[in-house]
């Protein structure tokens, strides 16, 4: 997970795993959280790009939903260090 922010990939996979969202709410979210545009950009490619999210249906503007690898990923992300 080089290329990976962890805390806006956390931000983002909480806000999917709260509801779908389309990628400019989304973004409007996670970026009012922490983080900008280019930011927002690299770690939201990344997780698509490996699997822990993906689109509802083929639509251009279709919703964004957690899938179940970005559930285990979040898990992962949430758990204190010791």
């Amino acid at each position: 997970m080089k290329n990976l922010n962890i805390e806006l990939a956390k931000i983002i996979l909480h806000e999917l795993i709260r509801q779908p969202l389309n990628r400019t709410e989304l973004e409007k979210r996670t970026t009012r959280k922490a983080g900008t545009h280019a930011t927002f950009e690299n770690a939201f490619s990344y997780i698509v790009r490996e699997g822990y999210v993906q689109k509802s249906s083929p639509k251009y503007r279709a919703k964004y939903i957690i899938t179940d690898k970005g559930t285990m990923l979040l898990k992962a992300i949430k758990q204190p260090k010791n």
